[in-house]
């Protein structure tokens, strides 16, 4: 039986539109402190609901005014957080579910798509910026200081240019071993 996809509100607007506050990478910040400046103060209460087209499992990005979720029916929404209201949606060409969460960085949103490429969207237009597909990249990105770095199936860790998209190094970790998670302090 088929059931609602759906997004839930946070409870409270998020900051302004400073992409340095928020929750903008898996687990708040491109250290993984799971922490963030900014949540909910009070009992949360739905303010809105967004009906997506598919599941939306991997973890969203929640920076200034804006929701950016990625979900598995090949699209990446931008929603605004106080209204609910669609902002832009990006779908890769060919689509492609999204399978990991965001990571958001200046003008920039990066999502994983299950085509293992790491995407580079403007988080004004929505439009595709780069695609980084050299390598199976398997883990959402920390991004900082224009250096985005992820991992690989193969036990590599790659940095990547955040504004271009090319690769600046790869590193292969010791044999056994595998990326998890990376972060950047």
């Amino acid at each position: 039986e088929d059931q609602p996809h759906r997004l839930l509100a946070p409870a409270v607007a998020t900051p302004g539109p400073d992409t340095s506050s928020g929750w903008s990478h898996f687990k708040g910040d491109a250290a993984r402190r799971g922490e963030a400046n900014a949540g909910p103060i009070e009992q949360p209460t739905e303010l809105w609901r967004y009906q997506a087209n598919g599941p939306c499992i991997p973890v969203p990005a929640v920076v200034g005014d804006t929701v950016y979720a990625p979900c598995e029916d090949a699209s990446l929404y931008a929603i605004d957080a106080t209204s609910g209201n669609l902002r832009w949606t990006f779908t890769a060409e060919p689509p492609v579910p999204f399978v990991e969460g965001t990571t958001v960085a200046g003008d920039l949103v990066y999502a994983l798509g299950g085509d293992n490429a790491l995407y580079a969207i403007d988080i004004t237009t929505g439009e595709e910026r780069w695609r980084f597909d050299a390598a199976p990249v398997g883990l959402t990105p920390a991004v900082a200081d224009g250096l985005a770095v992820t991992g690989t199936a193969d036990g590599f860790l790659i940095g990547i240019e955040a504004d271009t998209g090319e690769e600046q190094w790869r590193y292969q970790l010791p044999e056994g071993s595998a990326p998890r998670v990376p972060a950047l302090l």
